[in-house]
């Protein structure tokens, strides 16, 4: 009985330790997003083909598709439907206002330089010959840290590869503190959306941790970025 009662003291005692600790690291790794409201214009809500009248039927779809790539983080059909926007704007020889082509290639391009995938940006390079430049910088530092890696350890590619060490050393735990569904990117990526007064843990591949908050509100749009983010953050 008494080495029943010692045991149960010192698992007891484990249990608690392992729970300060925790919630030690958790406090020391803990930080917030303050989402901050913007002046946000979906593009569904313009009528392009009317705003142009140029008669190009693809205008009739157009803001439905780039809503649909920005949402779904897609750099590359992002680009392409801002250069069809662009094409619209130079035959009409006008823009809308509070919607530019300009704003959603520009988009684009930051969207394919935080996701860091080689195909998108040469993709991008072809689409846009003047962000060569910036394309081909991003695509060699890319490439120089993949040899790099490979030749320090060959079977791991890091942040190019799920491997199950690294989807778990990259743990980050938001909490939705707000009254709405917060819909959450990190690093270019849509990992789904956190209901109000919830958290979720993600696992991505990458430890950069750039993240981007997404959040509406009645008629008010809330988004946020936050850089070299990880462990415990709190959504304000």
């Amino acid at each position: 009985m008494k080495k029943i009662f010692a045991f149960t003291i010192i698992t007891t005692l484990f249990c608690v330790a392992n729970t300060l600790s925790a919630q030690e690291s958790k406090d020391s790794n803990e930080s917030e997003i303050i989402l901050e409201k913007i002046n946000y214009v979906a593009a569904t809500t313009i009528d392009f083909q009317k705003e142009f009248d140029v008669g190009f039927p693809s205008l009739l779809t157009l803001g439905v598709r780039i809503e649909q790539s920005d949402n779904n983080a897609d750099p590359v059909s992002l680009v392409a439907a801002g250069l069809e926007l662009k094409a619209a704007e130079l035959a009409a020889d006008k823009t809308v206002d509070n919607y530019k082509s300009e704003d959603v290639l520009k988009r684009g391009v930051e969207l394919a330089l935080i996701r860091e995938e080689i195909a998108e940006l040469k993709a991008i390079k072809f689409l846009l010959p003047e962000q060569s430049e910036t394309l081909d910088k991003a695509i060699k530092v890319i490439e120089a840290a993949k040899e790099e890696q490979s030749r320090h350890s060959p079977h791991d590619h890091g942040r190019w590869q799920d491997n199950q060490s690294s989807r778990y050393s990259n743990r980050i735990t938001i909490n939705n503190t707000r009254h709405n569904d917060a819909h959450v990117y990190i690093n270019g990526r849509y990992y789904g959306y956190i209901q109000p007064k919830r958290s979720s843990s993600y696992y991505p591949h990458d430890s950069r941790g750039n993240i981007e908050i997404r959040y509406r509100e009645s008629k008010n749009i809330y988004r946020k970025h936050g850089v070299n983010l990880g462990g415990y953050i709190n959504i304000r």
